[in-house]
């Protein structure tokens, strides 16, 4: 494979010049450049959303949560960036095998083998941290992503919708209904809500409801379970605080025993105010068929609607073959908003690729 050297003067002959991110040397100038670059793609790949201030682009590379071990590089034409790759691994004890990467290059700049010479470095760290399967995610509305991912031989391990509600247009006598309904086949149970920090005293019985979620469609990713961890929760809270993100999560709770049936949450900052993203919704496999997803969905929905007048829209992504969830967004109103996929490559593959 061609050195990091070799990339350099692969792109020094189309006047790029590579620099990798360090945090304590970035200056207001490439802060603004950065920020420049996600608006520009966020203009792509989701239009008709408004810009991102320069401070939350801050903010978000400044508070990834330690958990994550990432390394960013920008490809730089004079004060400007044109494009940019970034390699992700977890230090987590589960799928130690797995590095995810990202590789943006802007419309003018593709076709001229910057995004293979990127490449090299999330393949380059893959072998440095002993990773031997690559991941990446494209999106409907950014053809090329998919195209150099079939390119370079990857294969789609996963496809995830990622739906839209309006809340204008939120059937508030539907929500009541479900709400009723749930109320009374499951009428032993509590609702509740947690609104910033989880209670230490309820972290281990919260982390074995969480767990429920490795229950959702993996399709063809060769991923293994997630283990959440105490201290991955915290250092997630801190991430959310640093970026200035408000979660929501209401949960089910049985309170002849302690356990917690299911949850779902929700995120908001007041920089993006007319918009919700909906996080994760599970019921535990004992609580299930009693409508809790329901009760949860509709309840979370009314808050928002009472409390958070000014949101216009919830997001959430699902997968494709999630048919469970998906009836029941369907049901509330969501509709197709874009597709994700997540491709999946053997670094052997891509070596080989690149040796070529």
């Amino acid at each position: 494979m061609s050195s990091l050297s070799l990339t350099a003067e692969k792109l020094d002959r189309l006047g790029l010049t590579l620099k990798p991110l360090v945090l304590a040397t970035v200056t207001e100038t490439e802060w603004n450049a950065i920020n420049e670059l996600a608006n520009q793609r966020r203009a792509e790949d989701s239009p008709g959303d408004p810009p991102r201030p320069l401070q939350d682009t801050i903010n978000g590379i400044r508070h990834i949560p330690p958990v994550v071990d990432m390394q960013q590089w920008f490809a730089w034409h004079g004060t400007a960036i044109v494009a940019s790759c970034r390699a992700a691994v977890l230090n987590v004890e589960q799928n130690q095998h797995i590095l995810d990467f990202d590789i943006f290059v802007l419309p003018a700049w593709r076709r001229q083998g910057i995004a293979t010479e990127l490449l090299k470095l999330a393949v380059k760290r893959a072998q440095e941290k002993a990773r031997t399967l690559l991941l990446a995610n494209t999106e409907s509305t950014v053809s090329a992503g998919e195209a150099f991912c079939e390119h370079i031989g990857a294969e789609v391990g996963l496809t995830a919708h990622e739906n839209q509600l309006v809340l204008a247009n939120v059937d508030r006598a539907m929500l009541q209904a479900w709400i009723a309904k749930a109320s009374e086949r499951a009428d032993d149970l509590e609702l509740g809500l947690w609104d910033g920090p989880l209670p230490e005293s309820e972290l281990a019985a919260i982390i074995t409801m969480m767990d429920t979620m490795n229950n959702a469609p993996r399709e063809d990713l060769k991923v293994e379970d997630f283990k959440v961890t105490p201290e991955i929760l915290r250092q997630g809270e801190a991430s959310m605080a640093g970026r200035g993100i408000e979660r929501w999560i209401l949960y089910v709770r049985d309170p002849a025993n302690g356990v917690y049936a299911g949850y779902t949450e929700v995120f908001w900052r007041a920089t993006e105010p007319h918009l919700v993203g909906q996080g994760d919704t599970g019921v535990v496999a004992a609580y299930r068929n009693r409508g809790i997803g329901r009760w949860l969905k509709a309840a979370m929905l009314e808050k928002i609607l009472q409390e958070r007048p000014q949101v216009k829209y919830v997001r959430t992504g699902n997968a494709a073959s999630n048919e469970a969830m998906l009836k029941v967004n369907h049901e509330l109103g969501f509709t197709l908003h874009k597709i994700f996929k997540v491709w999946q490559v053997e670094r052997s593959a891509v070596e080989n690729y690149l040796r070529r």
